[in-house]
């Protein structure tokens, strides 16, 4: 089963959107987006709320595979 941080992460690619675009776009640090799709730190749900938005798809698939 895929973590959170890697459904992330296949997002992020799919959409063709870099770390630092992610991180501006949400007034983040680049590290902390790093950091969510390394599964070091967990995003909140405010956090997965803004990434779904950004990602244009449902927190679900995220949380889900």
């Amino acid at each position: 089963m895929a973590k959170v941080g890697d459904r992330i992460f296949k997002w992020r690619l799919r959409r063709r959107l870099t770390q630092t675009a992610i991180a501006r776009a949400l007034g983040w640090h680049k590290s902390k987006v790093c950091r969510i799709e390394l599964g070091h730190q967990a995003p909140s749900l405010e956090d997965l709320g803004r990434l779904a938005w950004l990602l244009r798809c449902r927190v679900r698939a995220l949380l889900d595979e």
